[in-house]
Order: structure tokens, then sequence, then C-alpha cells
């Protein structure tokens, strides 16, 4: 379990598992949005060290893990990896994000989210 850092969710506990992890946000225990906050705030705290990441979307995952609230306040089924932190290889097209093939620098946008990503969301 890794406890939130800030705000009304102080002390707040979130499981550590995937699988707990969608429970608990199917269930209503934490929020995809705080789930998403203390993984966002853990890759941008390790990226000077790890740069791990060629790019961080975070508007981008708060979007989403915000629908994934939605679905789940109004009983809809939000899917498997409800509130599940996901991090996508730059091989992967995802709408509007560069795709950089490898390259030092981005092939280019894509226009649609390549399967894999649609199903996800």
């Amino acid at each position: 379990m890794v406890r939130t850092n800030g705000g009304s969710n102080v002390g707040r506990v979130i499981p550590k598992t995937a699988i707990a992890i969608a429970d608990a946000v199917r269930r209503g225990v934490v929020s995809a949005r705080e789930v998403a906050d203390r993984a966002l705030d853990a890759a941008e705290a390790s990226q000077q060290d790890l740069n791990a990441f060629t790019l961080i979307d975070r508007a981008g995952a708060i979007r989403s893990a915000e629908a994934v609230d939605r679905r789940a306040s109004a009983g809809s089924d939000p899917g498997l990896l409800a509130g599940v932190p996901v991090a996508l290889k730059d091989l992967i097209d995802q709408a509007s994000l560069p795709n950089t093939a490898g390259a030092a620098f981005p092939a280019g946008l894509p226009e649609m989210d390549a399967p894999v990503v649609a199903r996800l969301l």
C-alpha cells in the first residue's frame, strides 16, 4: 500500500497491485484520479535520475482517470484495468502524441490511437 501525499487525500491508502487498484477504484475506496496523481508525481520525480519517459502526458492521464471515475460513479463498469496506471512505449500510436519510432526525433503525430491504446481507454 502507498499513502497519498496531499490535499483531502492525506493518509488515504492506495493499493500497490493492479488487481487491488482496479478493485478499489470500482468500489469507490480510492479514485482513479488519486491513483493517477500519485503515479504521475512518482514518474515526474524520478525523471531526472532515470529519464524513463520521453513524454509524460499529465493532462491526458488525468482526463482518462476522471473518465474512469465518472463511469464508476454512474454505476457503469469502468473496465478490468480501471484506474491502473499504465506507461506506453513511444512506438505505440496515441492520437496527437509523438510516435518516435525509436528515432531521436518524432516521426509524426498519429491521428488515431492504436487498437491496444483504444482498448485501455
